[in-house]
């Protein structure tokens, strides 16, 4: 994790670097600063609960990492109770019927048969992703 944060703050400097010399600085007669001190104080942090303890120092990388993976396994766990994989799949497949029903040779410019492969190609993809996600 300390290479990665390294690598981060390396890549952060050489944008400020390759920035830096194209910055304008507008002259706003302290406009700005009278601006965000009478912003609400919570205004300032809007924030994910986790990401502002992880800001203040009172997380850890790992455990946000872990509160990260364990509300991405909830949501996958809430979208396959709620049959949302068969919704989508359903959707996609009724979209394809449509295109192919309503199509002569083309639909919008574009050959049925591009159109066809396409589909089922991102179709087979997205199942292998939901399968990994669900091993």
């Amino acid at each position: 994790m300390a290479d990665k944060d390294d690598q981060l703050r390396k890549d952060d400097q050489l944008l400020r670097n390759f920035l830096a010399p194209s910055r304008q600085e507008v002259p706003d007669h302290g406009f700005t600063d009278r601006v965000m001190h009478r912003l609400p104080r919570r205004a300032h942090n809007r924030s994910l609960p986790a990401r502002s303890l992880f800001n203040r120092g009172l997380l850890t990388r790992s455990l946000l990492d872990l509160w990260t993976a364990c509300c991405v396994t909830v949501a996958v766990v809430i979208i396959i109770d709620c049959n949302g994989v068969t919704v989508v799949l359903d959707a996609l497949g009724r979209m394809l019927i449509q295109v192919l029903q309503t199509a002569g040779d083309h639909v919008w410019g574009y050959d049925v048969v591009a159109l066809t492969v396409t589909g089922i190609v991102l179709i087979v993809l997205g199942y292998q992703q939901l399968a990994r996600l669900t091993d």
